[in-house]
């Protein structure tokens, strides 16, 4: 009687193996579109390709498609060996009923479908498990390849990377925080990022992944508490708080395409204000700081002159003559426009013949504050030598030391808006 009996417990026990991996692996695969595997396949090749969400679609697709064969086969065989059984019991009652014996045979037609489709069943069962037992070795492989890989990505945190060189701007008292600046002073190169990874390869063409990086740090955005934008009050030694912020992004998604580890988003740190210069407010403090600056500026309006006036009869330093060095402070927006140093000096050409001839000069450094070095004089382009100083309003020029004055007096030199408050220096050349 046993031979009779269709083998279902193998089935039942596959089918049961079948319906549980088909829906961990859809639930799965259910988060990501199936488009992404040929993305990656061709973004980063086979490897990349198949491996999460990618690689439980394929499984999934494939259990689900057994599990309809089995449940489909199953179905047909039940409703034909029913069909059969209902058969034999009618014909048994008709006999009956003519006083007949019926005699049932050994196997039914429906027992004979049920057996030859669970023959059938049976192997594509143990195949189904074997495809499967293999797969999950395989789809632990490439899962494995996967979390080592991970594991090898090299992690930017965009609050730990924050460089405020260049952000911190105005003087102590007035300082302010320029935030876009902050992502200019990020690696630009997502190279440089890479070159701390396992991952990393010098041939490998990153191109795709430098262009979402560079779109990446455009987007980026650093959030500052005190708010400066406005107007600045910060000075050295106020606390600020910096914000890391990446709006409209995934950033689970952008790790993938950039194959980084992203930290930082959304966190923030606290910063201590530093570096902010400050302006000075009187002559003493001045000569007391900046005697060594101011000198090296005589020294070199000394030489600009000779450069000047050698092919003169007397190119000698003689007839140079120091007259003044200024303070300059400006007399509007006196809180965000920059102070200057101001040296007048002039040269008498052939005193005493026809020839004789004054040259005023001007050592003009801006901005001038607690942060000016004595280096600054040989990299300093904004002086002017010679007879002619210039002024931008109406182009005359002033050939004696008074007239400079007051031309930066009035604002002439460059514009009303940076007319100045002359403060004199009591330097004397040595």
């Amino acid at each position: 009687m046993n031979d009779n009996k269709p083998k279902t417990k193998t089935h039942k026990t596959g089918f049961g193996i079948v319906t549980i991996i088909s829906v961990v692996f859809t639930v799965l695969g259910g988060f990501n579109d199936a488009a992404e595997f040929w993305e990656r396949l061709d973004a980063y090749g086979i490897r990349q390709a198949l491996s999460g969400s990618a690689l439980v679609l394929i499984f999934a697709a494939v259990a689900v498609l057994f599990s309809l064969v089995y449940l489909f086969s199953a179905w047909r065989a039940k409703r034909s060996d029913r069909k059969q059984m209902l058969n034999l019991v009618r014909q048994a009652e008709e006999a009956k009923a003519r006083g007949e014996e019926f005699v049932m045979p050994d196997k039914t037609v429906g027992s004979k479908v049920g057996s030859a489709l669970s023959a059938v069943l049976d192997t594509l069962t143990k195949t189904l498990i074997a495809v499967f037992i293999l797969g999950l070795i395989v789809a632990a492989v490439f899962i494995g390849l996967k979390v080592t890989e991970i594991q090898n990505r090299p992690t930017f945190n965009v609050i730990e990377a924050v460089d405020m060189t260049d952000c911190v701007k105005g003087y102590d008292g007035l300082g302010y925080i320029d935030e876009t600046r902050i992502v200019y002073n990020l690696p630009e190169d997502i190279i440089e990022v890479y070159k701390d990874s396992k991952n990393y390869k010098k041939t490998k063409d990153y191109s795709d992944q430098q262009e979402i990086w560079t779109q990446f740090l455009r987007d980026l955005e650093y959030k500052i508490e005190p708010d400066t934008s406005q107007g600045g009050t910060l000075k050295n030694g106020d606390t600020i708080t910096i914000t890391a912020t990446l709006p409209g992004y995934s950033v689970p998604n952008l790790q993938g395409e950039l194959n980084i580890e992203l930290a930082g988003i959304g966190e923030s740190k606290e910063m201590t204000v530093s570096g902010l210069p400050y302006k000075y407010t009187d002559a003493a403090t001045v000569l007391n700081e900046q005697h060594d600056f101011i000198g090296a500026a005589y020294e070199k309006l000394k030489l600009e002159s000779y450069k000047e006036f050698k092919n003169f009869q007397t190119p000698d330093y003689s007839s140079f003559i120091f007259d003044a060095v200024y303070l300059c402070k400006p007399k509007y927006n006196e809180d965000t426009n920059p102070d200057a140093l101001l040296m007048i000096a002039h040269t008498d050409v052939d005193p005493g013949t026809e020839y004789a001839n004054t040259h005023t000069m001007v050592f003009y450094s801006y901005p001038f504050d607690s942060n000016v070095k004595t280096s600054d004089v040989e990299n300093e382009n904004e002086y002017s030598t010679g007879d002619e100083v210039y002024v931008s309003v109406d182009f005359r020029k002033y050939t004696t030391p008074d007239k400079v004055k007051e031309a930066f007096e009035a604002g002439l030199y460059f514009s009303a808006s940076t007319a100045y408050d002359m403060i004199e220096i009591p330097w004397e050349a040595q």
